[in-house]
């Protein structure tokens, strides 16, 4: 996608790009989903700096002093927070139209920042509508941006604890991390439900909730370099077989990842699994990706996905014994 190098011009065009990731199949595009968008936009800019947590904080309160408002996370903005998967979705998309943009971009990257934070501000301003305000706006998005940078954090920084910690360390190979992180988004999955939700299944047809989490797994190793297919799924257990999780692997993993979650705004169990998703499916691509991988991916996806269903499948068989 080409961009004319106009600032005026490049921003019309990026208002033009908005509107059409989100609302691809109607005319009235959705507000949330805009928001999400937004929020992957913004991480990507930031993301151009050594401390991007700490620049996107800065870039959302310019904005919100811009536009004349606070945040304020207590007041109830009318609009759900998003799920996970769909956070992740959206924002990949987001991320995708900064990188086109930046492309063509002639200025260095503090003055692509500061366009953004112009085109954030316009654009809540474009957005607000009568049942829902420019200040319920940005709490969603100030939520959603920090939500979305904070799994980009952990993804990234939990790779690099397995990688010089557990394989630089312990001896443990690329496989063996994709099975602990495997594992351990689906025993956080498992734990953040209620017994009832909990649910056993068959084969390949996953419930919705694990699906969701699954999903975030493979499109990141696929945004990696993993090749996509749909061999994913081949294999898994029937539910006959009593579950087999990884558990030695997953809690050692588990002890290093719970230092780094319990110190990020990732309050939910559900954030925590998304968060420890992406870095399996990072880790997928490490071992599967390029075009000489170390392992085939129709060894190492299976493996993933067996490491996932297996842990989620032990906490629910449990947590339905004790109901």
């Amino acid at each position: 996608m080409m961009y004319h190098n106009d600032k005026a011009e490049l921003l019309s065009q990026l208002q033009s790009s908005l509107f059409a990731f989100s609302a691809p199949r109607s005319e009235k595009a959705d507000v949330q989903e805009v928001m999400q968008i937004m929020a992957g936009v913004l991480v990507e800019t930031l993301l151009l700096f050594e401390e991007p947590e700490q620049g996107l904080v800065h870039t959302l309160q310019k904005v919100a002093s811009k536009l004349d408002v606070t945040a304020n996370m207590t007041e109830d903005h009318h609009l759900k927070p998003a799920i996970p998967s769909d956070l992740d979705c959206q924002a990949e998309q987001g991320r995708l139209l900064a990188r086109e943009v930046f492309e063509d971009w002639l200025d260095c990257a503090h003055e692509f920042r500061s366009f953004i934070e112009t085109f954030t501000t316009q654009s809540l301003l474009l957005w607000e509508q009568d049942d829902v305000s420019r200040g319920m706006l940005y709490n969603y998005l100030y939520d959603t941006a920090i939500r979305y940078m904070s799994y980009e954090i952990a993804a990234q920084e939990l790779c690099d604890i397995v990688i010089e910690e557990l394989i630089g360390g312990w001896g443990w190979t690329v496989q063996d991390s994709v099975v602990g992180l495997s594992a351990l988004a689906g025993y956080k999955l498992a734990l953040s439900l209620e017994g009832d939700k909990c649910m056993l299944f068959f084969g390949a047809d996953l419930p919705e909730h694990l699906d969701s989490v699954v999903h975030i797994m493979t499109q990141e190793a696929v945004r990696y370099g993993t090749p996509a297919g749909t061999d994913w799924r081949f294999g898994l257990a029937a539910n006959d077989i009593p579950p087999n999780p990884p558990w030695d692997m997953m809690c050692t993993v588990e002890a290093y990842a719970d230092k780094l979650l319990e110190n990020l705004p990732l309050f939910d169990l559900q954030d925590h699994a998304a968060a420890c998703a992406k870095a399996a499916g990072r880790m997928i691509a490490v071992a599967a990706g390029g075009e000489e991988p170390d392992f085939e991916p129709a060894i190492i996806k299976p493996l993933a996905m067996a490491s996932i269903t297996e842990s989620y499948k032990g906490v629910c068989t449990k947590l339905r014994a004790e109901a």
